[in-house]
């Protein structure tokens, strides 16, 4: 289903189930920090909202909010977002073409295949080379050098990523997966200049790892409502990653 605007004052308009309005005395709430009559008038305070949001203008305002917006966008796609403007222009029409119009969310269509950690680009990492991504986190999870090298060797990512949950993992692992995740798509990234490119041309886009098989803590799912669920790791991973190619 799409992500739409509607309004939370108007009884005829679809129910919201999202608000985002301006919340007092939080800074987690998906308000438009520039406010009409203050700021400019209503099409120049979704301008400023647009580039704060998204091209990091005007830095000093709410840093801590507009990182939690980024974080958390992922969670209003699909969803019926409830403000005080529509039918008028508002800045929930930037989070509906964020959302609906520009996010890549499907990693097996091209050229967005690269961003899957199954995508068959070779990793040099902790001075060992890699056949994918994948293999190099599975291998990670390895106590020994045995249970390493079988999971290093597998012929598919699908394999080694099965492996990877057969052997006895390191006690250290569970706790720095995220970051040596991050390190490792940084290092696929960073050792394929064609790939780079691809990922910065995806500009500010938002990055989700959409998938149908179950993971709510690497990407999102839908649930039984058709609403997205799940922390999108991997999908903010690689937005950080692009930053540092810009």
């Amino acid at each position: 289903m799409p992500t739409i605007v509607t309004n939370v004052s108007n009884p005829n308009h679809p129910k919201y189930n999202v608000y985002i309005g301006r919340v007092k005395n939080s800074s987690e709430h998906y308000g438009n920090p520039f406010i009409e009559g203050v700021h400019g008038h209503r099409e120049s305070v979704i301008k400023q909202f647009d580039m704060w949001l998204n091209h990091n203008a005007h830095p000093d305002v709410e840093p801590a909010r507009r990182r939690w917006i980024l974080n958390n966008l992922p969670k209003l796609r699909d969803r019926k977002l409830g403000c005080h403007c529509h039918p008028e222009h508002c800045h929930g029409d930037i989070y509906v073409r964020m959302l609906d119009v520009e996010a890549v969310w499907d990693f097996h269509k091209e050229p967005y295949t690269c961003f899957s950690n199954f995508s068959e680009h070779p990793v040099y990492y902790n001075n060992f080379l890699y056949k994918t991504a994948e293999h190099a986190y599975q291998a990670a999870k390895a106590v020994n050098k045995a249970d390493h090298d079988r999971i290093a060797a597998a012929t598919t990512a699908g394999m080694c990523k099965k492996l990877g949950r057969m052997v006895k993992i390191r006690d250290d692992f569970w706790g720095k997966e995220v970051g040596i995740m991050g390190v490792i798509v940084y290092s696929k990234f960073s050792q394929h200049e064609d790939i780079a490119q691809t990922l910065v041309n995806t500009g500010n886009r938002l990055i989700i790892e959409g998938n149908w098989w179950g993971d709510r803590k690497w990407g999102m799912v839908k649930n039984s409502q058709g609403l997205w669920e799940g922390e999108n790791v991997l999908g903010k991973i690689l937005m950080m990653v692009r930053e540092c190619f810009k």
